[in-house]
């Protein structure tokens, strides 16, 4: 690194808040970045979505917890519908959006 540079050595980027059912914008404004003076190395937290009913005892057949309104998950699913990926093509899903640059 050089040591008159105004860049940072180290970052963070916390850009998973957890609020993409919400389509809450990931990404940075015109013009502006998070810069990293020579990376060696790069730290990936994969985001952990607990599903485990509480009602149930560990060790139990699996037993889907609450579900939210939206979720599309069948009745009985052997699976949380918070689990579902949302590029099934079992839900039929119609979006329109535009973009200029």
């Amino acid at each position: 690194p050089n040591p008159n540079s105004d860049i940072p050595v180290s970052q963070i980027f916390s850009e998973g808040n957890g609020g993409e059912s919400r389509k809450s914008y990931h990404g940075y404004p015109r013009g502006m970045a998070q810069l990293v003076e020579s990376p060696r190395t790069f730290f990936l937290v994969p985001m952990q979505i607990d599903t485990w009913n509480r009602n149930t005892t560990f060790g139990d057949p699996f037993v889907p917890g609450p579900e939210s309104a939206r979720s599309a998950a069948p009745k009985q699913a052997e699976y949380s519908g918070h689990l579902e990926c949302p590029c099934t093509d079992r839900i039929i899903k119609t979006t329109v959006q535009t973009f200029s640059t």
